[in-house]
């Protein structure tokens, strides 16, 4: 039994050794090799994709080579930036290949982060700090924000200056500018502007002697829709637009470097700052020539509306040159002329063609639209031949630097009084006088000189040579006090001065009647009694800028006014010299 046993058991363990050679061996062969080859091809696998992605990136800074399949590659727009992503595992399954170079690079590259993205649309806080809105490719872009300005002021006049007033000076607070605006351009050349003011400011109540239209709660400033890059024409706008009557009247509110413009401005254009028409306007010669016409209605200047029998127009022609525009706009200087030639709106009073208000007000402004006074009113002035105003500017800017000059002009020619005038005489009317004066040619005019420099390295005052005008001050440093590992800053600080000069003036020719009689009084509330009209005056303004980033801004403005004041045409005031100190502050914030 042992025997056999031993004698069948060593054929059985030859057997096993024989399975174990053909099944088993094969299996043994393809257990892993030595770890460290496995990882060496592991490697030169993700190389040859790095080396495939760097051709695919050549192909894209040279957009003329061709891909594989002997067609154009195409180029992305954006510089893509290294994805911290780990590379995909080689032994998974590939991806589908894609079909554009950009979707290729995704795989391992991203572009720049963006904060906000929506169908292809990008959102970004701009450099000028307002929110931004475009596209992947660049050709639409929108900007949404807008602007206040919270504006204080004080006053040291005497009693005897404000009874030349047609209301006193006092000491108050008011939103000067509260606006929303919404511009942009899309699809390249197709542009617009929305904007509109709530504030009921000082200057939106003009022109009063010849516009019966209610005043509304919202006024309209720039709304107008518009195509760019035309050939030889450049961009026409149509709509409510601003008239460019001067650097100052282009330049937008929130740019300017004092609290109110000059009082030349002031009286002879702010009356004409915006109206319903069309602009031409185009720079030749590589920016060194700006040219702009306008076409416009007037008397449309509050609301964007108006309605007359007498159909009134206006043609402008502004010119400027360019001859210097170096280092990045830090050095610049700008030469611009400007002829207005304008009919004139029936007035409500006689409904013959008025000459629109010329009224001087205050360089520190506190109150609404009606409770600012008149340094100078000069009363109504009736003419068939129109209205011309002209200005000449230079402004300058070298580096921390920047010098103003701007002079305005008015001519009215063949200008008379005429009004019916009823005398009474213990409540009943004893008479009617159809009185009429003939005043001849007027001219008013002004000027003004401002200089101002940047106390902080770095900060200077740009112009936009596309369209002379101030650009807004971004400072080299925002105010910042160190937190969360940012860099600490002042923001920017400028002192300039500004010296401005208007005349406006007249004299009313006439008999003077007896004082106190019925047709005295009558001519004295008709503002007919003969004598002189309007004043003229001087304002000296020294002031203090504080810009803490480009969207914050603090002003402080002392200003000294002095000159023969006027406000009262009504009364026949002797004009007088006199003249009083303010003291104003303004908060403004932009977004």
């Amino acid at each position: 039994m042992n025997g056999f046993t031993k004698t069948r058991w060593k054929p059985l363990v030859f057997l096993a050794v024989a399975v174990w050679l053909v099944g088993v061996g094969p299996l043994v062969a393809q257990q892993p090799e030595d770890p460290v080859k496995e990882l060496q091809e592991v490697l030169r696998a993700q190389q040859a994709r790095l080396d495939e992605l760097e051709k695919l990136i050549q192909k894209q800074k040279n957009p003329g080579t061709t891909n594989d399949t002997g067609k154009s590659a195409e180029v992305s727009s954006v510089t893509p930036q290294r994805n911290d992503r780990p590379l995909t595992d080689s032994s998974s399954s590939p991806a589908p290949k894609p079909d554009s170079v950009e979707e290729k690079i995704s795989e391992n590259f991203i572009a720049p982060p963006r904060p906000v993205k929506d169908d292809g649309m990008f959102a970004v806080w701009g450099k000028d700090g307002r929110l931004t809105f475009k596209n992947e490719d660049g050709s639409t872009v929108s900007r949404l924000g807008g602007l206040f300005q919270y504006d204080s002021g004080w006053y040291i006049v005497s009693d005897n200056t404000n009874n030349l007033l047609n209301r006193p000076l006092e000491q108050g607070s008011d939103l000067r500018r509260a606006r929303l605006r919404s511009d942009g351009v899309c699809y390249d050349n197709l542009e617009w502007v929305f904007e509109f003011d709530l504030s009921r400011a000082a200057d939106n109540n003009r022109n009063t002697n010849v516009n019966n239209n209610p005043e509304p709660n919202v006024m309209f400033n720039n709304v107008f829709f518009g195509v760019r890059d035309i050939p030889f024409f450049g961009v026409v706008r149509v709509g409510h637009i601003k008239e460019e009557l001067s650097f100052y009247s282009a330049s937008s509110g929130r740019n300017i470097p004092f609290m109110e413009r000059p009082s030349a401005w002031d009286s002879i254009e702010d009356p004409y700052l915006f109206d319903n028409g069309v602009t031409i306007s185009n720079t030749y010669f590589d920016d060194y020539l700006y040219t702009w016409l306008g076409f416009f209605q007037t008397n449309t200047r509050t609301g964007a509306f108006t309605i007359n029998t007498n159909g009134s127009y206006v043609f402008d022609l502004r010119v400027c040159l360019m001859p210097i525009y170096e280092d990045d706009g830090k050095d610049w200087l700008n030469i611009g002329a400007t002829g207005s030639f304008r009919g004139n709106p029936d007035g409500i009073t006689n409904g013959l063609p008025t000459v629109q208000s010329s009224a001087v007000q205050p360089q520190i402004r506190t109150g609404s639209s009606v409770q600012v006074p008149n340094l100078i009113n000069p009363g109504n002035i009736n003419t068939y031949d129109g209205t011309q105003l002209f200005t000449v500017c230079l402004n300058r800017g070298y580096g921390p630097w920047s010098i103003g000059c701007q002079y305005d002009g008015q001519y009215v020619g063949n200008a008379f009084y005429q009004q019916d005038i009823n005398v009474v005489d213990n409540g009943k009317t004893i008479d009617t006088l159809n009185y009429k004066q003939q005043i001849g040619n007027i001219y008013y005019q002004g000027a003004s000189f401002e200089i101002l420099r940047f106390l902080t390295q770095g900060d200077h005052r740009g112009v936009n040579k596309r369209d002379p005008s101030f650009l807004q001050v971004i400072p080299q440093s925002n105010l910042s006090f160190g937190h969360n590992g940012r860099e600490k800053g002042i923001g920017a600080w400028e002192v300039g001065f500004k010296y401005d000069f208007a005349q406006i003036e007249y004299y009313l020719p006439g008999t003077t009647p007896e004082p106190g009689s019925p047709r005295y009084k009558a001519m004295q509330a008709a503002a007919a009694l003969p004598g002189q009209r309007g004043g003229n005056l001087s304002a000296f303004t020294f002031g203090l800028n504080w810009y803490l980033n480009p969207n914050a801004l603090v002003m402080a403005n002392y200003v000294y006014t002095t000159g023969t004041f006027n406000a009262k045409p009504s009364q026949s005031l002797t004009p007088f010299d006199t003249g009083f100190h303010s003291f104003g502050t303004r908060f403004q914030f932009t977004f």
